[in-house]
This record gives C-alpha cells, structure tokens and sequence, in this order.
C-alpha cells in the first residue's frame, strides 16, 4: 500500500485504473462529449478513486478559482473590448 493514499490502494491497481480512463475518455468521447469535459470528469473522477473524493473535489474548487482569477482573463476581455472603442474616430 501507498502511504497517504486515501481508499489504500495499492501501487498495482495504478495501472487498471488508468487503462479503464482512456477506455472511459476515448468511450466520452465516442459519444460526442467535448474533449475538455471529458478530460476532467475522467481525470476527477480517477484520482477521487485513488486518493479520495473530497480531495479530488477540494482540487476541482481551486484550480478553477486560481484559473478564473488569474490575470489573463482579466487583460484578454479588456483587450476585446478596446478594439471596437478605439475604431470610433474622435
């Protein structure tokens, strides 16, 4: 067992676990599910098996907020909107 895994899964079970996520990715996707959205419910969901489920929903909590907070999406907006500002002649 691996120290600090939360459900004790065991180093031999990695692999299973992560055949059965492309499975379940390239089966998402088959069905015509957006890659990102497949991606992270794939992703979520197999590391809330290894490790936990409230972590794994604790990381999906602040890596959106540090992704949406982030100063990029504060400049690309402002960006978009200077172009049609600055075709109006003065």
């Amino acid at each position: 067992m691996i120290r600090g895994q939360g459900h004790g899964v065991d180093r031999h079970e990695h692999r299973p676990v992560a055949i059965l996520g492309f499975v379940a990715l390239f089966g998402l996707m088959l069905l015509r599910v957006p890659v990102g959205m497949a991606m992270g419910l794939v992703g979520v969901t197999g590391f809330g098996y290894l490790v936990g489920f409230s972590p794994a929903l604790k990381l999906v909590g602040q890596t959106s907020m540090r992704t949406v907070t982030d100063y990029t999406f504060g400049v690309i907006p402002m960006f978009l909107l200077m172009g049609p500002s600055s075709a109006i002649p003065a």
